[in-house]
C-alpha cells in the first residue's frame, strides 16, 4: 500500500507540472547554466539546450554518517535515520522519521 500511495503521489505531481507546462528532465547531467539557458547531457551522451526562466535541481548528497554515528554516541536518546542507515528516498526517511517521533 505504501509504495501505491507513493507512485500515485509522483503521478499526481507530474500530471500538475505538465499541466502548466513544466519540462521535467530525469537522469541528466547539467553541462552548463547560463542567463534563460540550460545546457544538459542525457544518459545516451545526447546534448540538449532548454530555455528556462527557472531551474529547480534534485541532487544527492553524501550522508554524514561518520558524524551521525558520532553525534549519537554523544547524545542520550538519539537515533540515525535516513541516507545515514541506509540509501534510500525521502519517503523512506520520513517514515523511519515518524516511527522515532512515536517511540519518543
Amino acid at each position: 500500500m505504501k509504495n501505491d500511495i507513493m507512485i500515485y503521489n509522483t503521478l499526481i505531481l507530474e500530471k500538475l507540472l505538465r499541466k502548466e507546462w513544466v519540462e521535467i528532465r530525469t537522469n541528466s547531467k547539467v553541462i552548463n547554466i547560463k542567463r534563460n539557458c540550460v545546457t544538459i547531457k542525457d544518459t545516451e551522451s545526447i546534448i540538449s539546450k532548454l530555455e528556462a526562466d527557472l531551474v529547480i535541481a534534485a541532487i544527492g548528497l553524501r550522508p554524514l554518517s561518520k558524524e551521525a554515528k558520532t553525534l549519537a554516541r554523544a547524545c542520550k536518546n538519539s537515533y540515525i535515520i535516513g541516507d545515514c542507515t541506509n540509501l534510500g528516498r525521502i519517503k523512506d526517511s520520513v517514515h523511519q522519521g515518524y516511527k522515532i517521533g512515536n517511540l519518543i
